[in-house]
């Protein structure tokens, strides 16, 4: 789905995950509802199953590379930074460009001001294409609104994102917080919530599937953490991470009872 490629997902899909599950709840009425997503496509589908028709019908939800806090999330796409929970310190990795750039894309959407949002499309496009790209004339042209979401993706500093998000365009804010579950009540979720993150996920931090995991008080939780399987893609199963991988297979199939 390119929306979700591009990061670029709303408040508004967490409404259409809901009508979904509610139709194929009309469809099969004595069969409990499951839903699984990846990336940020979690949020709108945990979003869907907080409705207060739905807690009680979704049986368990499916996270793969999940993510609990947007803050949280943007901060390690722009600057690499996270923190394990339970952990001591804070690590730093280097950030995924692609990761930034689509930022970019999916937000310039969002803007009032038509010629900014031309202006950051085409920067993304380019930059995405090529690191090294000369953006400079596309820079120099933007106005306050454009310039206010390219310093979230050029800050490296991890100290300042909450002010920079603070600083965005007042569309742009409501939809990173209309997507931040942490603004949820995640205990109303009440069925089996099994989360599977890699630990060296390129895009979201697997301390996010921590979080979620001890948010989601009122549900059942698994939480499996892998190394090395990229962010969603699973592309490196090894010896170290197939036993790992096996029981989350296993634990979902469980459900099919």
């Amino acid at each position: 789905m390119k929306t979700l490629r591009r990061l670029a997902l709303s408040r508004a899909d967490g409404g259409r995950v809901a009508s979904a599950l509610r139709q194929l709840g009309k469809w099969q009425p004595d069969v409990p509802l499951g839903v699984a997503a990846i990336s940020y496509a979690v949020g709108p589908a945990i979003i869907a199953a907080l409705e207060d028709d739905l807690t009680s019908r979704v049986a368990f939800l499916v996270s793969i590379g999940g993510y609990h806090d947007m803050t949280a999330a943007i901060r390690f796409i722009t600057t690499g930074a996270f923190r394990p929970m339970g952990g001591s310190r804070e690590f730093r990795r280097e950030p995924n460009s692609y990761g930034r750039w689509a930022f970019l894309q999916a937000n310039a959407g969002r803007l009032d001001n038509a010629d900014d949002a031309r202006l950051l499309q085409e920067l993304a496009r380019r930059r995405g294409r090529d690191s090294s790209a000369d953006i400079t004339a596309l820079t120099t042209a933007l106005g306050p609104q454009g310039r206010a979401v390219l310093a979230v993706v050029d800050n490296r500093d991890p100290d300042a994102v909450a002010a920079l998000l603070a600083a965005l365009p007042e569309n742009v804010r409501r939809e990173i917080d209309g997507l931040n579950l942490v603004f949820y009540d995640l205990s109303k979720l009440l069925g089996h919530l099994i989360l599977v993150h890699g630990q060296g996920d390129p895009l979201v931090p697997h301390s996010e599937s921590q979080s979620l995991a001890a948010s989601a008080s009122g549900a059942r939780v698994s939480l499996f953490l892998m190394d090395d399987i990229g962010h969603v893609e699973f592309n490196a199963v090894s010896l170290s991470n197939a036993w790992t991988m096996w029981r989350a297979i296993v634990t979902l199939l469980g459900e099919r009872n």
